[in-house]
């Protein structure tokens, strides 16, 4: 294996220093890579990674479903690195930064060797895959969908020769790969799942033209076991989504169709994004296609043409018109299948904006285009020719080579510029992170992405809230923190902190574009329920409410917005975010433990010992769901009358009467994470095993072989 791979160091060696160069600022320094929704985090929340998966969430809000639970192994991979104390932005370099430089071009090459037997082509085919502009824009932020796609080619690959050789190793790579896939990002691996299965069906009628139902069962075998090998490793997050009866009913599923303005067929075909300009891109602006795009489908069809005797050229014809179709969504022609698929095919509906299926264009032209500089390198014979051969293959390596200019040069911006943290926010983060009690801090208009959050330490952002949790409290058009409620709504949300943060626009931070900072500014400092301090910062401004609740405490009567209700502090322990333990000391009367997360019916309550496995298994584990409430600050409240629930629970009586009682606080869809992560482990530690055990057989055999031919 390893001298096949050193007969390719070359174009390897060159495609690596290209990717270098290019996306240098990932390279030769160590500053956080952040635009837009790609965030960095610092140290101590990167080390809260290293934990089993949670499927709810409390560093944001008010906490809610982590849709994001099939992140897990990625997320646990930076934590286990977090804690080696290696550098954070060294960790974003090695999560994610560094194998989409490295690996996406050198996955495609084999890929394309593969299919075209020629170093040339698979060359050509690397820089076609990584230098489209669907896929640089992808870089310029959508990281965990470009590290999906980057590991598609060698999927891919390690598919087809399962299918060929029938061999139970490939199809365990196979299966490897995909995981990865599908943990970077689901919605590719379900488009891998549906290129898996198309090439099946291609294989089976046009390459072995099977015919009898013994081949037949054996070739769907072995297409099936990466795709049931992938849903077992993902188990992990699908029971838990499942327990929380959201697995297709939730925002990612049910959105309505988005994009079709910008969409145009020829940009399309073109794999060229909407906006591209070869420099900045102005966000929504559609741009005229630039004439030499043109080359690209035609350099594609090209391909198709002289290169239809290689049996996989037609399949990588179909999959690049299939992708087209897809990308095109609802505009002309047949404008309205996209919608019935959407509508009617499961899984489907994850996909409102389309531009998810370039990736099957640009396999497809990935492919098509190196099979025709291929086909021109095997018919150069003479010196003409060769002149030809080479002229074409440097004006295609151009053509795409030519889209990484702007990344070079820092044009594009995005996550291809250093980006430096405002010495402001290093000192807000040190305030708070030297804090050990549970609060929220709350930023008007909204968070920046420097601020600082822990799962005990959440951020809230005052525009974000607004239009969801507190909607119904806006509904005037007036701000939150203005109304009469506010300062008992703020206590009872465990807000401590009101921060104004910085009008960055070095950093693309810059949240003022609709209000001017100094009226936001103007208008906090009326509000008398907020101290303004000073912990050393220039313009960021912190306001503190003093009189902010814990996260869990008691209150005699029902927790309500409209009048200030006096409450108690209870001894409890965070576990982790789907799991607390209360102790409730010296209880006479009916109380009501309030708990400050998005109110949620699986959130419940265990008396005495506590079992995550009965939670599924004993319909009757918690205390019934009437006593579970949704306060009007849209949190948790539950009612606890000592002479109900201690009747057949563990209780214990005190010589006064009272009771102590031991609670344990659970987001009952935990269990079924806890259950499914069993089972992907299991599947795990086989895949491994079985990988182990072939790598020792190899090297038996070897040793056995030496050990013949020396005796000989």
């Amino acid at each position: 294996m390893i001298n096949k791979i050193k007969r390719h160091s070359l174009p390897i060696g060159i495609l690596v220093i290209i990717s270098i160069l290019v996306h240098h600022v990932w390279f030769f320094n160590l500053s956080p890579i952040t635009y837009g929704d790609w965030m960095v985090d610092y140290l101590e929340k990167i080390n809260e990674y290293f934990s089993l998966p949670d499927i709810w969430t409390s560093d944001s809000g008010f906490g809610g479903l982590n849709f994001g639970i099939s992140f897990w192994p990625f997320i646990f991979i930076a934590g286990a690195l977090a804690k080696l104390n290696i550098n954070i932005y060294l960790i974003e370099r090695l999560v994610f930064l560094w194998p989409i430089a490295l690996l996406l071009p050198i996955f495609m090459y084999f890929l394309s060797y593969y299919i075209l037997r020629s170093k040339m082509a698979a060359f050509i085919s690397a820089l076609v895959f990584e230098f489209n502009t669907y896929l640089i824009i992808l870089k310029g932020g959508h990281l965990t969908l470009l590290m999906a796609i980057t590991f598609t080619p060698v999927f891919l690959l390690f598919f087809i020769k399962t299918l060929n050789e029938k061999k139970l190793i490939y199809a365990l790579i196979a299966s490897f790969f995909g995981f990865v896939i599908s943990f970077y990002e689901f919605r590719i691996f379900y488009l891998v799942v549906w290129l898996a299965f198309f090439y099946t069906v291609y294989h089976l009628i046009i390459i072995e033209r099977i015919k009898n139902f013994k081949q037949l069962i054996k070739l769907g075998f072995f297409s099936a076991i990466p795709v049931v090998l992938v849903i077992l490793l993902n188990l992990y997050f699908l029971l838990g989504i499942y327990g929380a009866r959201v697995l297709t009913s939730n925002s990612v599923f049910n959105q309505p169709l988005f994009g079709a303005w910008y969409i145009k067929l020829t940009k399309v075909m073109a794999i060229l994004h909407f906006g591209w300009t070869g420099g900045e891109i102005i966000p929504w602006k559609i741009e005229p296609i630039q004439w030499q795009f043109f080359l690209v489908p035609i350099l594609a069809f090209l391909g198709f043409l002289v290169s239809k005797k290689n049996k996989l050229i037609p399949f990588f014809t179909f999959l690049g018109l299939l992708g087209i179709f897809l990308t095109k969504q609802n505009t002309l022609p047949f404008p309205d299948i996209y919608q019935w698929l959407f509508d009617r095919v499961p899984g489907f509906n994850a996909f409102r904006e389309s531009g998810k299926f370039l990736i099957y264009v640009s396999l497809s032209y990935a492919i098509l285009i190196g099979a025709f500089i291929g086909w021109l390198w095997q018919k150069a014979k003479d010196k003409k020719l060769i002149a030809i051969a080479s002229f074409v293959t440097i004006l295609t390596a151009l053509l795409f080579l030519w889209n990484a200019k702007p990344i070079i040069t820092g044009e594009l911006g995005t996550l291809f510029v250093e980006r430096k943290i405002p010495n402001d926010y290093l000192i807000v983060n040190d305030f708070l992170s030297k804090q050990r009690d549970y609060f929220r801090t709350f930023w008007i208009p909204t968070n920046s992405r420097w601020s600082f959050r822990l799962n005990t330490m959440s951020i809230i952002s005052s525009y974000n809230i607004n239009h969801d949790s507190w909607q119904s409290f806006v509904a005037d058009g007036n701000e939150t923190y203005i109304k009469k409620y506010a300062n008992q709504l703020f206590d009872i949300s465990a807000i401590k902190y009101v921060i104004i943060p910085l009008e960055d626009k070095a950093n693309d931070d810059n949240f003022f574009a609709q209000g001017k900072r100094k009226d936001f500014i103007n208008q906090v400092n009326k509000l008398t329920y907020l101290e303004k301090i000073n912990i050393g910062t220039k313009e960021i401004i912190i306001y503190e409410n003093k009189d902010y609740r814990p996260h869990i405490y008691l209150t005699e009567k029902k927790e309500t917005i409209y009048k200030n209700i006096p409450y108690t502090k209870i001894d409890y322990k965070y576990i982790n975010p789907t799991e607390y333990k209360i102790n409730l000391t010296n209880i006479n009367n009916p109380i009501y433990i309030n708990f400050s997360e998005s109110y949620h019916p699986n959130w419940k309550i265990r008396v005495g010992d506590f079992n995550w496995f009965k939670a599924i298994t004993d319909k009757n584990y918690f205390l019934p769901d009437k006593y579970h409430l949704e306060n009007d600050a849209k949190l948790n409240s539950f009612l606890i009358d000592p002479k109900k629930i201690c009747v057949s629970n563990q209780c214990i009586k005190n010589s006064d009467g009272s009771l102590n009682i031991k609670l344990t606080l659970y987001f009952t869809p935990q269990s079924y994470v806890y259950l499914g992560g069993i089972i992907s482990l299991l599947t795990f530690v086989g895949i491994i095993g079985y990988f182990i055990f072939q790598i020792g057989k190899g090297i038996v055999r070897r040793f056995s072989l030496r050990s013949l031919s020396s005796h000989r």
